[in-house]
């Protein structure tokens, strides 16, 4: 296999794969979600990197009864006005 295809790999074929499979798993924890009569919703957010200083944030907010991850966020921390 050549260097091109190696590297063509994971965004030709990989990433589209796992995206669509996530979306797919997101929208059906979605709608089990909605369907419940009590929502119980948790977020948490962190600034992490290796080294001192703090270069990506995440945010994630998950369903406590089911364990369901809802959504996520990335950020890099140039993004934020203040921090």
């Amino acid at each position: 296999m050549s260097h091109t295809t190696f590297n063509a790999i994971p965004g030709g074929i990989l990433f589209p794969a796992v995206h669509s499979v996530f979306t797919t798993n997101r929208q059906a924890v979605f709608d089990e979600t909605q369907e419940q009569n009590e929502l119980h919703f948790l977020g948490d957010g962190r600034c992490d990197s290796p080294g001192y200083k703090a270069k990506y944030g995440t945010y994630t907010v998950i369903n406590s009864k089911s364990s369901y991850i809802l959504d996520f966020y990335i950020s890099h921390v140039n993004l934020a006005i203040n921090s």
